[in-house]
């Protein structure tokens, strides 16, 4: 009987971090409403109560959690084995399926990008929150260049801000005007367009 408690309340925590990050998507932090995030959830406000001890948690929680998953499916390609040119087209064309398919990746890119301000004061990007998205940037930049070297570029430093360059850029356009990622055609054709001559 403990076990199936266990599960369940893993289950209701995962309800609400998911219900979470598409409240935040869709009505930015100020406007949503912990009662919302439960009702979407199907849970309680208690339950919310419960698993966070608010909105604020949920929300930096959500966050956390979901960059962590993202990231874990967005670096398999790069992580694979195989040619290292081939890892990152790989992981280029992983990222941008990501971006048209997956409705909670977008989510994230719209809570982590177009309402990433700080809960305590609206409309600003507190200190903590951009030394983090500083540090990530390095770390991916850092992480990209290492395999550009693999593949033999002569500037694998700048090949890889290329290439975050372009992920900011399809990132910024997933959760601004998605229509625009319509436009790109078929993802090969688009990914072979940009990664032609990059190394």
């Amino acid at each position: 009987m403990m076990r199936r408690t266990a599960d369940e309340a893993a289950a209701t925590r995962e309800a609400l971090l998911d219900a979470a990050l598409l409240e935040f998507a869709e009505r930015g932090y100020q406007a949503t409403k912990l009662a919302d995030i439960a009702a979407r959830a199907g849970v309680t406000r208690g339950a919310a109560y419960h698993h966070f001890a608010d909105k604020a948690q949920l929300h930096a929680v959500t966050l956390s959690t979901g960059w962590d998953r993202v990231t874990v499916e967005a670096w398999a390609a790069l992580d694979a084995d195989g040619e290292p040119a081939e890892r990152l087209r790989a992981f280029l064309l992983d990222f941008l399926r990501l971006v048209r398919t997956d409705e909670r990746f977008r989510a994230l890119l719209v809570v982590g990008m177009v309402f990433p301000s700080d809960p305590a004061a609206p409309g600003k990007l507190d200190d903590a929150t951009l030394a983090d998205k500083s540090a990530g940037l390095y770390a991916w930049a850092n992480r990209i260049a290492a395999v550009c070297a693999e593949a033999g570029s002569a500037h694998p430093a700048r090949a890889a801000a290329r290439i975050l360059t372009w992920i900011n850029g399809v990132a910024v356009s997933a959760a601004f005007s998605p229509v625009l990622l319509t436009r790109l055609g078929e993802p090969a054709a688009t990914v072979d367009y940009f990664f032609e001559g990059l190394l």
